[in-house]
């Protein structure tokens, strides 16, 4: 089993896990879960020397951010604000 099929073996026990067994999971802990995964893949992508697309440099700046925001979250008990990512030719800009 290649990594690829171990990380989509990972994202279905989970599904399993939420929808069949009715375990109780935080929404933010599935978003972080599925975003790692996500990265995962992109990672494997950069390892083996594939390029990657717009989408997914975006898909990395936006977890970037989700971290962020979750760390500044459990750190205080306000609202937190949404960044919204665009790329064009391989370049990020906040707006």
């Amino acid at each position: 089993m290649n990594n690829e099929q171990k990380l989509e073996l990972s994202s279905s026990l989970l599904s399993w896990l939420v929808e069949e067994m009715r375990i109780s999971i935080p929404e933010r802990a599935l978003e972080l879960f599925e975003k790692t995964l996500q990265l995962e893949k992109i990672q494997l992508k950069l390892f083996h020397g594939q390029q990657i697309s717009n989408e997914e440099i975006l898909t990395i700046a936006t977890l970037k951010h989700f971290i962020h925001s979750s760390e500044e979250i459990a750190q205080m008990p306000s609202p937190y604000k949404t960044v919204e990512y665009t790329s064009v030719d391989n370049k990020i800009t906040e707006t």
